[in-house]
């Protein structure tokens, strides 16, 4: 698919969602009534934003445009939060490098130890992380990464009694 911007020349387009452009905030962070004008203008900013993707979707679709997601759940979360079914949709995951990373096959209730490497800030959902960790009757948690939530994550931590370490740093690819 090309689009032309200017008379005569032709460029590829494809729009591509990662993640929270897309989403609906609420569905997964349930912020209740707006107590401040300053909340007030925040949900109206994120509506509007909303409302300008749905807009842009339904004129990439009318026009051909491909739009790659990465995977069915997203797919759907998408649509529930723009209330619109992207037609012309393409399901591509974020490719693992199988070498660095392999898999095996294990039963989930053998599972004891699991790894997040990430920036603590909101985009990435660590807060959720704790959340499902908390829920386990064992397990734990290394949450590597540096950020601006990493004493609120703590404290929810603290909160929930989840078995969670901290490591406030970044690894390098070796490591």
């Amino acid at each position: 698919i090309t689009l032309s911007l200017y008379e005569g020349e032709q460029i590829p387009y494809i729009t591509w969602f990662q993640g929270i452009e897309a989403l609906r905030k609420s569905r997964y962070y349930p912020e209740g009534k707006p107590t401040s004008v300053s909340d007030l203008q925040r949900v109206l900013r994120r509506g509007l934003h909303l409302y300008k993707l749905r807009n842009f979707l339904k004129l990439s679709d009318e026009r051909g445009f491909p739009t790659v997601l990465l995977s069915e759940w997203f797919a759907n979360a998408v649509k529930d939060s723009v209330k619109y079914r992207i037609e012309n949709a393409e399901i591509i995951p974020n490719p693992i490098d199988t070498e660095l990373f392999s898999y095996t096959d294990r039963d989930p209730g053998a599972v004891t130890r699991m790894l997040s490497i990430r920036p603590l800030v909101y985009r990435y959902a660590n807060d959720m992380s704790i959340a499902a960790v908390s829920k386990l009757e064992r397990g734990k948690l290394d949450l590597y990464g540096e950020g601006p939530l990493l004493s609120d994550l703590r404290a929810q931590q603290h909160k929930s009694g989840a078995n969670i370490e901290f490591h406030p740093q970044f690894l390098t690819q070796q490591e």
